[in-house]
């Protein structure tokens, strides 16, 4: 898969190496219902990334208490807890500690298979 959406540095780097894993991990996973975890530079390049794929998130999700309830693009941020123990969304990590990120997806009760 060859993504042509995001330039520069090692946030390229890291964001295409992650989306690669996302979708090749021998599992096809369809992008719909896509709950965008992370709203700093990684997810704004993850969201930029998905509209040239012609692809919009429902939802961000952000640990930081002060950008909940917010709206980027008239998409609205939310807390976590509006995952926990739903497999209702695609949850896509687009953050610096995605590893802390993918246990506390975890922890909420969402099925491995959709984060």
């Amino acid at each position: 898969m060859h993504i042509d959406a995001v330039r520069g540095g090692r946030i390229r780097d890291k964001i295409y190496r992650n989306v690669r894993v996302f979708v090749l991990r021998g599992k096809r996973v369809e992008l719909k219902n896509i709950a965008l975890w992370g709203t700093g530079i990684i997810g704004k390049k993850y969201y930029s990334m998905l509209q040239k794929l012609g692809k919009k998130p429902v939802m961000f999700v952000d640990n930081n208490i002060e950008k909940q309830g917010e709206f980027i693009d008239d998409i609205p941020i939310y807390a976590p807890d509006i995952l926990k123990n739903t497999n209702d969304y695609t949850v896509l990590i687009a953050c610096k500690a995605n590893d802390d990120i993918y246990k506390q997806a975890l922890e909420l009760g969402i099925s491995e298979d959709k984060i």
